[in-house]
């Protein structure tokens, strides 16, 4: 989620991570009648095999970016996530003279006692069948069915003016998939009546579960975990590892959230998580619980190879707008990454923004002559802040047919009229 150097095309060597055989863990890791209680978890993490045999997991922070774009250097991963089972042979020291071996592997094993026991291990995260971000308007539709409005001009003044007279009414406001504009209000019934009744049919007014002062109540203590790691106040590995927390987000029903990101949820982080307003934190956790299910093999029936066709689909959707685009993983995943902003470098917040960039496909049912992947993109920064773009892709001729965007306007785009 997060600002200053310039772009680079290095940056997109951040997405591949090479083949996808399939490795068990080596002697050494629990009988499965040990682990079969506990829940497993998975996530595509980065590795360091450290002299001596300490082999440590960590998120693919902003630290390791930057040193992306110098000469290579092992992550700064330490005091990161202990890590027994793992096969470390195909890891490498990327040409250095380096003694710590690393790279990134899709990991499947179990937490216990601060140490995560390998069970599996493949080079590429498993293809997922991810459901469309904000995909059905949470009200009921109108008579004649939804009219969005792709982009006016009143209709937003209307709604800066609404909120500006009723301060703290509206806590929310996104838009969905199908381009209807969603509103959460803790006065619900004069929003409809005052908003809804100009644009019939384009707006969504649903009631706010949580008033501003909660929300901010709640942003404020995931800011003070993440705080606390950044200023050395806290044990990192108490909290799973703490990347960014405090931002702004929508619920599939229109309530705002507030997201925490982090390498792995711990005992101590779930206990303060259940002491939370429910539905309000949305938790982010690189390791998280995996089933067989989970994997693309439940997907769409697809008539070519399922990963040659994600590469494909995700090459057209980035390729609509390659200045856009460019930045995002050319593989399903999340990876760190350079927004770059088109404001004057007179204004402040010109400069480019250190943030997170996600790649997915879902293939949802659809009922037009062609088939269709649905490929999203989204990208956050700072501690507030998101924008995702998800585009229509038509295959096999793999084309762009439709682009739909959701959260806030992105730095890419916020400053083209210069």
């Amino acid at each position: 989620m997060l600002r200053g150097i310039a772009l680079c095309a290095a940056l997109l060597a951040l997405a591949g991570c090479g083949g996808s055989e399939i490795t068990s863990a080596p002697t050494g890791t629990p009988a499965s009648s040990e682990v079969a209680h506990e829940t497993r978890l998975g996530g595509l993490v980065q590795v360091v095999a450290y002299p001596h045999g300490d082999v440590r997991i960590c998120e693919s922070g902003f630290s390791d970016l930057m040193l992306r774009l110098g000469p290579p250097r092992p992550p700064d991963c330490r005091d990161g996530l202990r890590a027994i089972g793992m096969n470390v042979s195909g890891l490498t020291n990327d040409g250095t003279k380096s003694r710590e071996r690393w790279g990134t592997r899709y990991l499947v094993g179990v937490y216990r006692d601060g140490v995560f026991r390998v069970l599996s291990q493949r080079r590429d995260a498993p293809p997922t069948r991810e459901p469309v971000f904000l995909a059905k308007t949470p009200c009921p539709a109108p008579a004649g069915g939804w009219r969005p409005v792709a982009s006016d001009l009143d209709m937003e003044k209307a709604i800066a003016a609404y909120r500006h007279q009723h301060r703290g009414e509206v806590t929310s406001l996104a838009r969905f998939h199908d381009g209807v504009l969603v509103l959460t209000s803790t006065r619900p019934a004069r929003t409809r009546a005052l908003l809804g009744r100009q644009w019939p049919g384009a707006i969504c007014v649903v009631r706010a579960r949580y008033s501003h002062a909660v929300i901010r109540r709640v942003q404020n203590r995931m800011l003070k975990l993440l705080f606390g790691e950044w200023h050395g106040k806290s044990d990192p590995a108490k909290y799973g590892w703490i990347t960014g927390a405090g931002g702004t987000g929508e619920s599939e029903r229109g309530q705002p959230t507030t997201g925490i990101e982090l390498l792995i949820v711990t005992p101590q982080l779930r206990a303060i998580l259940r002491r939370q307003p429910p539905g309000l934190v949305e938790v982010d956790a690189t390791l998280k619980p995996v089933r067989a299910g989970d994997v693309a093999t439940r997907s769409v029936p697809h008539p070519v190879d399922y990963r040659h066709a994600q590469v494909a689909e995700i090459r057209a959707a980035r390729a609509s707008n390659a200045e856009t685009f460019g930045i995002f993983p050319a593989r399903p995943g999340t990876t760190p990454c350079v927004i770059p902003s088109l404001a004057p470098e007179s204004l402040v917040g010109s400069r480019p923004f250190l943030g997170r960039c996600r790649t997915s496909v879902a293939y949802p049912v659809t009922h037009g002559r062609f088939a269709e992947a649905f490929v999203t993109l989204r990208e956050s920064w700072g501690a507030r802040h998101w924008s995702a773009w998800t585009l229509i892709v038509q295959w096999p001729s793999d084309k762009v047919v439709a682009t739909q965007r959701s959260g806030q306007t992105a730095p890419q785009t916020r400053y083209v009229a210069r």
